[in-house]
């Protein structure tokens, strides 16, 4: 069949052009922090959180999109209860999702699911060219908190729902679209994705023997995202490491920094200098370690005005501080253990890459206090297989063991640690017939060569992808959102032209599948 059009192709009008930057100037101004770092003004980023969530249906409703929150999380386990513990959330708090669809009664059978998220990360506002908590514009870049992660591509969605309606007039009838936007992404989807998605099934939103298409919105640099890679933790068994608050009046202090950002662009065969935790570890080996001194303390994280703060899960800690002592104690014993754990895994890395892979692997440690206990935790992101970085990692564990019995006869192997899996591996090939629609849109309707890319971060898109195939749903995935940097970093930005494509792109796609009565791409 041909592909009818009622216009010509389409230039992005002006008044859609204020439609988008309505939308990003009103969702970067709600403060919607991942709630990790943001225990001490609990009850505004609940406020925040409840009124982009208002903005959001309230922008669905008025295009006559049905509309569901969702609560999460929906269980208070152990899990939850001890997750909070270590990061400071409240554990009786609330955070919300929504789902939107055009088709309440759940008949059609092919579905075209947009998803994204609406919390964002920390903001410190020193070195922001501006309140990061307003969209600010200078030319063709659109500064602030969330314009790329990623609150940019839910404005570009909900400007295309509206060129449809208006351009185009109701909704598709032979194809169902699907809105998840969720809370609690930037906590690596535990909480948040699964639970929706989990929910979703259960509740059968969609028919048994559906084909679902799942495209998120997340900034791509206005490329097809169609792999990334699985992510874990690994948390090391360290007893006695009992990180110190202070630094002793005898300690030499060393100050680290680095640029910070998102974790997934850090790639440890790139050198260590851009996550400062790992660059000191590798100086102390490199130049202190021989000198009869001993890591006291040892903070990381970055500063919001009160002092250095912990550094969430998915962010680069800007500053490291090292303290030094002639003191070879128990705690400080293990600290060193910890450290050169870490050395092990970064500066003497082994990591082999599959064919695949251009982004590398990335691998950051991370010290959690709660109390007086501690854990060093490893986040991983990586093309390898999970058994192979399981091997890895535990092979560090023994190297780790045999460099510390150096320094005490007597001292107790720590074992190994235990590896936990939050996202699959995604991998779609090319002539999937998402893709293949997505190919299309960008060659005849952008007059655009489409290029493909590996992203650097892990997305709730790999959590609804596997939860829905596992259901035994037909599922295919991919990624496509406007141009964005510095992610999790001071001045993050989007360009806008790249906004104007990817509305028309998210346009163009459902436009494209209304006019196919059966979709193959």
């Amino acid at each position: 069949m041909s592909y009818p059009s009622t216009t010509k192709r389409i230039v992005l009008a002006s008044e859609y052009q204020r439609k988008i930057l309505e939308h990003l100037n009103s969702l970067v101004r709600f403060q919607t922090i991942d709630p990790k770092v943001m225990h001490r003004q609990h009850q505004r980023y609940l406020a925040d959180q409840i009124e982009c969530k208002n903005y959001l249906e309230a922008s669905l409703l008025q295009l006559g999109i049905r509309t569901e929150i969702f609560t999460t999380p929906q269980s208070k386990n152990n899990k939850w209860i001890d997750f909070c513990a270590t990061t400071g959330i409240n554990p009786n708090a609330t955070f919300y999702s929504l789902y939107g669809t055009t088709d309440p009664k759940r008949e059609i059978k092919t579905r075209l699911i947009f998803t994204g998220h609406y919390d964002v990360v920390y903001a410190d506002r020193n070195g922001w060219i501006s309140n990061p908590f307003i969209a600010t514009q200078e030319g063709n870049k659109i500064y602030g908190r969330g314009t790329s992660d990623m609150k940019g591509g839910i404005a570009t969605l909900l400007t295309a729902l509206e060129m449809y309606k208006k351009i185009i007039g109701d909704f598709p009838a032979n194809i169902a679209i699907d809105i998840i936007i969720v809370s609690l992404e930037e906590i690596m989807g535990q909480f948040g994705a699964q639970e929706i998605a989990d929910y979703l099934i259960s509740s059968n939103k969609f028919p048994q023997d559906s084909q679902i298409n799942l495209v998120e919105l997340e900034s791509t640099q206005s490329k097809i995202v169609n792999r990334r890679r699985m992510a874990g933790t690994y948390a090391l068994k360290l007893p006695q490491l009992n990180l110190s608050d202070e630094f002793g009046i005898t300690d030499i202090i060393h100050t680290f920094r680095s640029n910070g950002g998102h974790t997934g662009l850090f790639n440890i065969n790139n050198g260590l200098q851009d996550h400062s935790l790992a660059y000191a570890v590798q100086q102390y080996f490199a130049f202190f370690s021989r000198s009869g001194y001993f890591p006291s303390c040892i903070e990381a994280g970055e500063e919001d005005g009160k002092g250095l703060i912990m550094c969430i899960e998915n962010g680069i800690p800007k500053i490291t501080k090292m303290g030094l002592t002639a003191n070879k104690g128990k705690a400080n014993l293990m600290l060193l253990a910890a450290m050169r754990f870490i050395y092990e895994i970064t500066a003497e890395t082994t990591w082999r890459e599959p064919a695949e892979s251009n982004i590398g692997t990335s691998v950051n440690p991370f010290f959690f206090k709660n109390g007086k206990s501690s854990k060093l935790e490893i986040i991983f992101r990586s093309f390898i297989e999970q058994e192979e970085v399981k091997r890895f990692l535990d092979e560090a564990v023994n190297r780790t063991n045999s460099y510390m019995k150096k320094f005490s006869g007597n001292w107790e192997n720590i074992g190994y640690g235990e590896l936990n899996l939050h996202f699959n591996r995604l991998a779609q090939d090319e002539n999937s017939p998402l893709i293949k629609s997505a190919t299309k849109v960008l060659q005849t309707d952008l007059n655009t060569t489409p290029e493909f890319f590996n992203a650097f971060g892990n997305s709730d898109l790999q959590t609804f992808y596997w939860s829905l195939k596992n259901a035994g749903y037909n599922v295919y995935a991919m990624g496509f959102g406007p141009e964005g940097y510095n992610e999790h970093a001071i001045n993050e930005y989007v360009l806008f032209d790249s906004l104007e494509r990817s509305t028309l792109f998210n346009f163009h796609l459902i436009k494209r599948l209304n006019f196919t009565k059966t979709w193959r791409g």
